[in-house]
């Protein structure tokens, strides 16, 4: 449809200016000395009147006998109507006045020559199929008496047409409220140009009252016309009262009231309790205007129960809902989704897809996302197990995938059964990198599978996912990443096809006592490279992430789950992200891609204590699914973390522990491998010379010593204790090996089992040498030349002792920050792959 403009009527304007009364057969000569004038004046039927039924996208308007209008101040007769046609009037004004005139309707009791004025009233009284009495008014402006002067609507008007369902409505009145803007009182007008100007005497609520004894009709529809200044109205809300109490709310962005103009609303249905956006508006402008910056809805149960106090989000800014279940929220130009954190006390939704399913696309054409909840049969969990897949990363390759779907899935599935049936529930989350979209442009299918294989369904558990640094949407030189309406940055256009496949890139859920926040923490730069990015947080995630957090009670565990590594890095908003977190009672980092485990215990710059633990946890394709560990040796697989409650009934994780998918890993009693510390590793373990890939380098061999055990503590941390018994007496407690990380080119020898490649002496490597037989001497993942990434990697959590008796029978007990103690007395042969390596 289109605009609705109110019809522009001539009528005749008589002003008659006297210094004392007259009678009308006073002769010419007595009306001229008393400045007797006429002014001819063409304008709109104003508000006062009533209107006729539409014709051709119009609204006949008429007058009404009790009209009045003023001149410079100075208040008319009521208008006398032209009985053959009522949109023309003409009034009678009695007093002093002198030019420019400026004409105002309604009569204002405060208006004068120097200060007009003009009311619109508070509350309106409903008149069928028209606006109330004086409610609209409107104003002109002349320096002559004998030219012709529009005047000029000063209010535009809203129709609403209501249908129902249910019978027995009685409606009491429509109460709209503006955020910002004043709907009513009085205002001064420019009479010249029509501006309005709100007076200390206005307020931003109107109210329209129907009779007492109105009642919503279940056959047709019933019509409302309230008309309100011509202005922003800003956010309203418009409130559908019945006599009983109950309501109906419908929400309105930004946009102009357009003087003359009937904005009519689609139809919307009373619904006791529910929220409306005000449906489409009668242009394609103003359905644009409506949509685009406002977002409301509900957040209930399933018994209709309303659920407060619910962060809803669009990615940049956070609402709660109120104690009716009720949220509005202005949505950003860029926004994908409208999304919850979800409450600890309600189950994860699951999508047709079988992955938590707590968002809603975002369109332009819709305006309510409610969401519908299942309480937990025993209310909120006082304990849960969070597993972290760091870095699944298929690629394109066929056997990569097969690897994850026939061992991983079934791995997952297998240990969270156990969990599950012991009386813990379980959820999972991906820390990034789910595909390689740095290979190919056929990611899509891959990440698909994906969603697929973490589904509920597979894994048994629902799994929520990090966008990783290989997650972009692909693009090239032929097929760059180009900006639009709805991604007005590289930075968000690279996201989308994660965002379509896995949800928002940014958001938050509770579990226990628990808030967690999965986010994005790459910034990529170019429209060509998707290898071109930053590691952190843009300003607009940073604000996200601190109006998120600060909705949240400090007792609460916090714990953030990126993919790139935070550790000791200030720059891109992480030193102030962890300042955010260190707020907490306890507070935890998940992050992955580097593909080897390792636990960090934060400084924060600036600050005397923190609270923040990092755990950079392995990956699940390990060394890029070419073997079955990663480059520092760890198994392929997966960290459990256990939430419970502290002393302080806060949130805190009371267990936690690494576990592989495969044979003889996939057991939490498999935490650790020993080796002799001058074992020779490495290899050609493929039968024939031809299978042995190109690159292997043979053999390698730690340099500690023979008298040295060394062992390889997974999942160690600074609160680990690694006891040593010797033919089963204490010996004493082995001690960690320094980080140091020396470049492949300062290993010496040659390929030869007589020779393997070692450091110098002197030189401490904190490397497992037992991966770099595997991945560098068994399958050639390094040349001299260039590193292979993740097949040589540095490993935190190596760990040595001096043997009293070489000879001896050893057994090492660690035990963990939670007390729980794990046995090893297996000493790995070096060239023993057959748990970490397999032939495809």
């Amino acid at each position: 449809m289109k605009n609705i403009l109110l019809k522009l009527t001539t009528i005749t304007l008589c002003v008659i200016t006297i210094l004392s009364c007259q009678t009308y057969n006073d002769t010419l000569d007595s009306q001229l000395r008393d400045r007797s004038e006429t002014f001819s004046i063409s304008m709109p039927a104003p508000p006062r009147t009533y209107l006729g039924d539409k014709t051709n996208n119009t609204y006949p308007v008429f007058w009404s006998e009790s009209d009045c209008i003023a001149v410079n101040g100075i208040k008319s007769q009521k208008a006398q109507i032209n009985d053959e046609d009522k949109s023309v009037a003409s009034f009678l004004v009695e007093g002093s006045y002198s030019s420019p005139y400026n004409i105002t309707y309604p009569y204002c009791t405060t208006t004068t020559a120097d200060a007009p004025k003009v009311v619109f009233p508070a509350e309106q009284l409903y008149v069928e199929n028209s606006f109330a009495t004086e409610s609209a008014p409107m104003c002109g402006w002349t320096t002559t008496t004998s030219s012709s002067t529009e005047l000029k609507h000063l209010a535009g008007v809203f129709r609403f047409a209501v249908t129902t369902k249910e019978s027995n409505i009685a409606l009491e009145k429509i109460v709209i409220t503006s955020e910002s803007s004043k709907l009513s009182g009085e205002f001064m007008v420019d009479c010249e140009s029509g501006a309005l100007s709100p007076t200390a005497n206005t307020n931003n609520t109107i109210t329209y009252t129907l009779p007492s004894n109105y009642t919503l009709s279940t056959s047709k529809e019933c019509i409302f016309y309230i008309a309100l200044p011509a202005t922003n109205s800003g956010k309203c809300t418009v409130e559908f009262l019945e006599r009983s109490g109950n309501k109906m709310t419908a929400r309105l962005g930004n946009r102009s009231i357009k003087a003359g103009v009937v904005c009519e609303f689609k139809p919307i249905e009373y619904i006791r309790g529910e929220i409306y956006t005000l449906p489409a508006m009668d242009t394609e402008e103003d359905i644009l205007e409506i949509t685009n910056y406002i977002a409301c809805g509900y957040v209930k149960d399933v018994n209709d129960n309303p659920i407060p106090n619910v962060a809803v989000s669009d990615g940049f800014t956070v609402v709660q809902t109120d104690e009716n279940g009720y949220y509005t929220l202005s949505v950003s130009k860029d926004c994908w989704y409208i999304f919850i954190s979800l409450p600890a006390e309600y189950e994860v939704p699951i999508n047709e897809y079988g992955q938590p399913c707590f968002f809603q696309r975002y369109k332009a054409d819709k305006g309510i996302y409610n969401f519908t909840l299942t309480p937990l049969a025993g209310g909120k969990e006082k304990t849960f197990a969070l597993f972290t897949f760091g870095d699944p990363q298929v690629g394109n390759a066929s056997v990569k995938l097969a690897e994850f779907k026939n061992y991983a899935v079934p791995g997952i599935k297998t240990h969270a059964t156990e969990l599950i049936n012991s009386g813990i529930p379980c959820y999972g989350i991906t820390l990034g990198d789910i595909v390689s979209s740095g290979t190919n442009n056929n990611d899509n299918y891959l990440r698909d599978d994906m969603r697929n294989g973490f589904a509920v369904f597979k894994t048994g558990i629902p799994v929520f996912q990090v966008m990783g640094n290989h997650d972009y949407t692909y693009c090239d030189e032929s097929t760059p990443l180009i900006t639009d309406t709805y991604s007005s940055t590289l930075n968000l256009k690279a996201q989308r096809s994660h965002e379509d496949m896995f949800g928002p890139v940014n958001y938050s859920f509770n579990r226990g006592d628990f808030h967690i926040v999965g986010m994005k923490d790459i910034v990529y730069n170019s429209n060509i490279n998707g290898g071109s990015y930053s590691y952190g947080f843009t300003p607009e995630q940073f604000e996200w992430l601190k109006q998120d957090l600060a909705l949240v009670p400090k007792e609460k565990a916090v714990v953030l789950c990126v993919h790139i590594q935070i550790l000791n890095r200030t720059a891109n908003y992480t030193q102030e992200v962890k300042e955010l977190l260190n707020q907490f009672n306890d507070a935890h980092i998940f992050s992955g891609h580097t593909h080897i485990t390792r636990n960090y215990e934060h400084s924060v710059e600036g600050l005397s204590t923190t609270k923040i633990y990092e755990h950079n946890a392995g990956a699940v394709c390990g060394a890029w699914w070419s073997s079955r560990m990663c480059g520092d040796g760890v198994p392929n697989g997966y960290q459990v973390h256990i939430g419970g409650n502290d002393s302080n009934g806060g949130g805190k994780f009371v267990d936690g522990y690494f576990i592989g998918y495969y044979e003889g890993t996939n057991s939490r009693n498999h935490q650790m491998r020993l080796y002799r510390g001058n074992a020779i590793t490495g290899g050609p373990i493929p039968t024939k010379p031809e299978d042995n890939p190109v690159g292997a380098k043979g053999y390698y061999r730690f340099n500690f010593g023979e008298n040295e055990l060394i062992a390889n503590i997974y999942n160690a941390d600074s609160k680990w204790v690694i006891k040593v018994y010797e033919d089963n007496v204490y010996s004493g407690n082995m001690t960690k090996i320094p980080s140091n990380n020396p470049a492949f080119s300062t290993l010496v020898g040659d390929s030869s089992f007589d020779n393997p490649r070692r450091y110098p002496d002197g030189v401490v490597s904190s490397h497992d040498m037992y991966t770099a037989g595997l991945n560098l001497g068994v399958l050639g993942r390094m040349s001299e030349a260039g590193m292979g990434s993740g097949a040589w990697s540095n490993c935190t959590h190596l760990y040595r002792y001096t043997l009293k008796n070489k000879d001896a029978e050893i057994k090492v007990v660690a035990t963990d920050r939670f007390g729980n103690e794990y046995t090893e007395t297996k000493i790995t042969d070096g060239t023993d792959y057959s748990l970490t390596y397999h032939p495809r």
